[in-house]
C-alpha cells in the first residue's frame, strides 16, 4: 500500500526496470500496462505512469530523459478496479525507445493530499482485454475535469474557477509549466532524502519522492 505524502505536490513512486525493451510499442498502443487499484480518493483521481532513463533524467533538465507518459483515472472509491494506462504524450521526443530503465508512478499528482492507494497485478501485455479482465476505460468526464486549466498553467490565474491556481491544480499535471514542481521529486531522488518504510525480502520501499524496487518483481509481461 502507498499513503500519498500531503506535503509533496508531485509525490512519486519510482521503480528500476529492465522490462521495457521497446517503449515505442506502448506509444503506438500495441502494448499497454494494466493494474488493479484501490483508493479512498474520489472518482476521477488521476494516475500517471512515466517511462524514464537514468541518469539522463535529473532534477533540473525536464523533459530530458522522460520518454513518455501514460494516464488513467479512477472510477470507483473504496473498491478494487482494473485500469489501463493510455498513452498521453512524449516529453522527450528524442529519447531512444530502448533505454528505459526506470518507471515513475504519480498518484493524484498536482495535489496536496494524503489519500491511500493499493495497487497489484501490474501487467504489460498486448493491447486488449482477455477473459476475466474488466478494464475501466478513460472517462470523457474525467478528461474534461483535467483540462480546464491546462494551457494556462503559468499565468497565476484560476482559469476554471475551482479555487486552484496553476501547478496546484491537477489540470496542470501534464503541463510543462509545472516542470519546476516536478524537479523537487527528482531532487529528493538524487539526494536520497526519502522516508524509508518497512521493506520486504524482495523490495526496499522508499517514499516521499520515490520507491525503488526491481520492477520485474511486480510487472508481468504477457506476450
Amino acid at each position: 500500500d502507498y499513503a500519498r505524502d500531503e506535503a509533496t505536490l508531485y509525490d512519486m513512486i519510482y521503480y528500476q526496470t529492465g522490462s521495457i525493451e521497446k517503449a515505442s510499442e506502448y506509444v503506438i498502443g500495441r502494448r499497454k500496462i494494466y493494474m488493479d487499484v484501490w483508493t479512498d480518493a474520489p472518482e476521477c483521481t488521476q494516475i500517471i505512469l512515466q517511462f524514464d532513463s537514468l541518469p539522463t533524467a535529473v532534477a533540473d533538465n525536464y523533459p530530458t530523459g522522460r520518454h513518455s507518459r501514460y494516464v488513467a483515472f479512477t472510477t470507483r472509491r473504496n473498491e478494487w478496479e482494473r485500469i489501463a494506462l493510455d498513452f498521453w504524450d512524449r516529453p522527450d521526443g528524442d529519447l531512444d525507445d530502448t533505454v528505459i530503465n526506470t518507471i515513475a508512478l504519480f498518484f493524484d499528482p498536482g495535489t496536496l493530499t494524503s489519500h491511500q492507494f493499493y495497487f497489484r497485478n501490474m501487467d504489460s501485455t498486448l493491447s486488449g482485454c482477455r477473459e476475466n479482465c474488466e478494464v475501466a476505460a478513460i472517462d470523457d468526464y474525467c478528461l474534461a475535469l483535467s483540462s480546464g486549466e491546462s494551457g494556462f498553467c503559468g499565468d497565476s490565474l484560476d482559469q476554471d474557477g475551482d479555487g486552484l491556481i496553476d501547478c496546484v491544480d491537477p489540470d496542470c499535471t501534464l503541463d510543462e509549466a509545472c516542470s519546476a514542481q516536478l524537479s523537487i521529486s527528482y531532487s529528493a531522488l538524487q539526494d536520497n532524502s526519502f522516508r524509508t518504510a518497512a521493506s520486504s525480502s524482495s523490495a526496499q520501499v522508499i517514499l516521499n519522492g520515490g520507491l525503488i524496487v526491481s520492477f520485474l518483481a511486480i510487472l508481468h509481461t504477457i506476450a
